[in-house]
């Protein structure tokens, strides 16, 4: 069975096109409802976030505190290189064109481990957070 397209609407496209615009930075459901650009239903966000990360435009973290943040996917293929997350402004970067893709190679190799660099997530504190000073911590 060929897979349907998804329903285009008006809300769904407002939270993409919000996503997009802020491609890099992280934001929790919570997050979405508080925003005043966005007048969307709390229902609508739960079952956007959840449709839109199946179709593969959202990428979807799960922070220490049991918490989910949610950030745009654009056509880079996330499976192939690692992620950075700022402890102090919980920003996700993409690693991508580094050497980390080596290091996973290299763990793989010495241990006989396949690296899942897709959810593979490096913490630390990113250059902006630690211009201002803020400490790893």
């Amino acid at each position: 069975m060929a897979q349907k397209n998804p329903y285009v609407t008006k809300r769904r496209e407002q939270l993409l096109a919000f996503f997009q615009a802020r491609e890099g930075d992280c934001f929790s459901a919570r997050d979405l409802l508080g925003e005043p650009t966005l007048p969307i239903p709390e229902a609508t966000v739960y079952r956007l976030l959840s449709s839109l990360t199946r179709q593969g435009k959202l990428r979807r973290f799960v922070l220490d505190g049991g918490g989910t943040t949610y950030q745009y996917n654009d056509a880079r293929q996330c499976g192939t290189h690692l992620h950075l997350r700022c402890v102090a402004c919980n920003r996700t970067l993409c690693a991508d064109g580094t050497d980390l893709g080596a290091v996973a190679a290299a763990i793989g190799a010495r241990h006989a481990f396949a690296v899942d660099a897709a959810k593979t997530v490096l913490y630390g504190v990113c250059g902006d957070c630690g211009k201002a000073g803020t400490p790893c911590p």
